[in-house]
């Protein structure tokens, strides 16, 4: 499933030819969703972490997509509740 979702996203864009480190960098993104852990691993390497400080960035970084991406559900859980009717 990775794999089929990173070789859609190359083939859309429409590129001839596409080096290896590009086809690396595709895959970051597909990866966040799947796995956060093999996500940070797989960026240190494509992204060339040189310090805890690069490691912390990301970290922050997914924190806060996790946070907005929690705050987002919980207000589109109210917000269909809310239009819901109640049985009277």
């Amino acid at each position: 499933m990775l794999a089929q979702e990173v070789e859609e996203n190359i083939r859309s864009s429409g590129a001839a030819e596409i080096d290896a480190h590009e086809v690396g960098l595709a895959i970051l993104g597909p990866l966040q969703k799947l796995d956060e852990v093999a996500y940070l691993r797989f960026a240190s390497v494509y992204q060339a972490f040189e310090s805890l400080e690069d490691f912390e960035s990301a970290i922050s970084l997914l924190r806060h997509e996790a946070e907005t991406a929690a705050a987002d559900n919980a207000a589109k859980g109210a917000k269909g509740k809310s239009s819901e009717k109640s049985p009277i």
